[in-house]
């Protein structure tokens, strides 16, 4: 199975890229890791593949957008509950949005809204901000943000190669999944924290 994934990833780095594409619409975040780890395994370019994570994650940005434009609570009332959106939510936060909605927008993207992106780039469209405003807002945050993550997945497969033992890629290895519990944990309780506003 390794060896056939690796013989896609060598000789079809085109369906590589449309995969990467295609999933980064619906996960960025770790699928711009994982980018920056086949970067390094040199399976993708250094270009392409940053271009494919950014659109590709702006592209389920402007669908937010688009779905709180068109649609509006009409969508909440009858899928919001497959995508966390709640009404009242969204009536709280809109009061703190119309007064700071480009600094909300930034701020979510640079860190994954927190839990309550889909919320804010909803609510974006909702609220009738200017595609233009939205859309270089969420670029800006789009480039810094996919940037620190693909960082991250390439030189976690750089120091990782750079180890001589098991233990201490063993090591490396417990530090970053423990280092990924505590930053899930921080993110969970200021989203509980929140919530508790919100209600």
């Amino acid at each position: 199975m390794i060896t056939w994934i690796t013989n896609v990833a060598i000789n079809h780095t085109v369906l590589v890229y449309l995969a990467i594409f295609i999933t980064t619409i619906f996960e960025g975040p770790i699928i711009s890791v994982f980018s920056g780890i086949i970067l390094k395994l040199g399976f993708v370019k250094l270009i392409p593949i940053v271009a494919t994570v950014i659109i590709g994650d702006l592209i389920g940005d402007i669908i937010w957008y688009v779905l709180g434009h068109h649609f509006g609570i009409r969508f909440v009332h009858k899928y919001g509950k497959y995508f966390n959106l709640d009404e009242g939510h969204i009536k709280k936060v809109s009061k703190i949005f119309n007064l700071h909605k480009y600094k909300i927008l930034l701020g979510s993207k640079l860190t994954s809204g927190l839990g309550f992106a889909p919320t804010i780039l909803f609510l974006a469209g909702l609220s009738k901000v200017p595609f233009k405003k939205y859309f270089m807002t969420n670029l800006v945050g789009q480039v810094i943000w996919s940037s620190v993550l693909l960082s991250t997945g390439f030189f976690f497969s750089h120091l990782y190669g750079t180890l001589n033992n098991t233990f201490q890629k063993i090591s490396l290895v417990s530090f970053t999944v423990i280092a990924l519990i505590l930053l899930v944990r921080y993110m969970t309780n200021k989203r509980d924290q929140l919530n508790d506003y919100l209600k």
